[in-house]
């Protein structure tokens, strides 16, 4: 009876393990962000940037423009 057993216990933990793996992660729900959030992080990447003073006030006021 034992001999019997180990191999079934193997099979029944080795189709736990394959079944575990099947499931998909949780989904982050993704929103679209608006057009002032999206400025307003492009205007902090633009203050962090090591541009020229020229480059910088080109794409400042590209950025302010509606």
């Amino acid at each position: 009876m034992t001999s019997m057993v180990m191999p079934l216990c193997m099979a029944l933990a080795f189709a736990l393990c394959l079944l575990g793996g099947c499931g998909s992660p949780p989904q982050i729900p993704h929103r679209s962000h608006s057009e002032a959030e999206v400025k307003e992080f492009a205007k902090d990447m633009l203050g962090r940037s090591n541009l020229p003073r020229d480059q910088y006030e080109q794409y400042k006021k590209a950025l302010s423009a509606p």
